[in-house]
């Protein structure tokens, strides 16, 4: 495992951590992750992406290789509103970047 790689999985702890238990975090790509946040509403899940970037910030002392290699981006999209399918979802979440 790579050092960008370590501290990537730091960075998914963190998150995780604030996750229930059937929420779904899934890997898209090299460091780049979705979380689906079933029965949140956009406010609700605008009130999660906020503290989970606030973590991540506090955190970013344990993973400072990830600063320039993959820069944290953090977003809400919402169910039905931003669509139906999942590619839909993902897709409106990249636009927001």
């Amino acid at each position: 495992m790579t050092c960008e790689q370590d501290a990537f999985k730091k960075l998914i702890d963190t998150i995780q951590l604030s996750l229930r238990t059937f929420d779904l975090m899934c890997h898209l790509e090299p460091f780049c992750i979705a979380v689906l946040l079933p029965e949140k509403n956009r406010e609700e899940a605008s009130a999660l992406v906020q503290r989970l970037t606030e973590r991540c910030i506090e955190n970013i002392d344990v993973a400072p290789e990830l600063a320039d290699v993959a820069p944290l981006s953090v977003f809400a999209v919402s169910y039905p509103e931003d669509g139906k399918l999942l590619e839909q979802l993902l897709t409106a979440a990249l636009l927001t970047k």
